[in-house]
């Protein structure tokens, strides 16, 4: 059964008519009763709130068998996300998706005319509940925020941070393979000025400015020397940032999945860029 007329269905089991299942979720009877004809899809954003206003689930919406969910390893589970997603926009788009189901070098994005953003590419994903909320715009005017970015901007830091973020990795792979994953974590100064071509007061000065931002954490040794362990978790987060901008940069097609909550349009795909 397809999904306009598992809406009617569902609809019809909760004894609701169009029109009072439109103004549980904000829109006209006639956009519903697109949705049931099929002459139209409701907005991907919109999907939870049908599925919760109808007490049914997703895949339930989609006339998908239930099935007891799949444990995934925590080193696998990103990727299994990911393709969550993009399942999600596969089943949305259909044949208007550009060149097919694969991702390949393309970039997708679905913006809602209400609130909500979402971003897919093939390495990096994101979700924004946020997007065009209301007083979301608050977050330019921070003035922390501005001075971190300025910050990680210079030049050295981001040298020491890559350092420190590429030696970890290696060296947390090394350590699982001898069943000691919190091994070899800390940093000295004159470790991290040798692998990055600087002299002892820059690297350090560094170090001591991504502690303020909590990316590395200092503490003193019993030989007192300074040993500055690297934070792995927030380091995410900055990596996500320059992620974001190394794509805004690049030649990536970018396609936008693209539909208003007033039903007017239809699912599409638009080259932005």
């Amino acid at each position: 059964m397809s999904l306009g007329r598992n809406i009617a269905d569902f609809r019809k089991r909760k004894g609701f008519t169009q029109e009072e299942l439109g103004v549980r979720l904000g829109v006209t009877n006639q956009a519903v009763s697109k949705w049931e004809n099929e002459t139209s899809l409701p907005d991907i954003l919109l999907l939870p709130s049908i599925a919760d206003a109808l007490g049914v689930t997703l895949n339930a919406l989609y006339g998908i068998e239930e099935k007891a969910p799949e444990k995934v390893r925590a080193d696998d589970f990103p990727e299994a996300a990911r393709e969550a997603l993009k399942n999600y926009f596969v089943e949305q788009a259909g044949a208007r998706m550009p060149g097919g189901p694969e991702l390949g070098e393309r970039v997708l994005g679905c913006v809602s005319d209400k609130a909500g953003a979402v971003f897919i590419s093939k390495d990096f994903s994101l979700i924004d509940n946020t997007f065009r909320v209301s007083g979301s715009e608050t977050v330019f005017e921070r003035p922390g925020l501005l001075s971190m970015l300025e910050i990680m901007s210079d030049r050295t830091i981001m040298k020491v941070f890559a350092y420190l973020y590429r030696i970890s990795s290696e060296r947390f792979a090394q350590s699982r393979e001898t069943e000691r994953p919190d091994a070899l974590r800390a940093f000295t100064v004159p470790e991290v000025a040798e692998g990055c071509g600087l002299y002892k007061s820059p690297a350090e000065e560094a170090l001591d400015t991504l502690s303020s931002l909590h990316l590395t954490e200092a503490a003193r040794t019993r030989g007192g020397e300074t040993e500055y362990c690297f934070s792995t978790d927030r380091a995410q987060f900055v990596h996500a940032i320059f992620h974001i901008l190394e794509i805004l940069f690049s030649d990536s097609r970018v396609y936008a999945l693209r539909r208003d909550s007033s039903n007017i349009s239809d699912y599409l795909f638009e080259k932005l860029w």
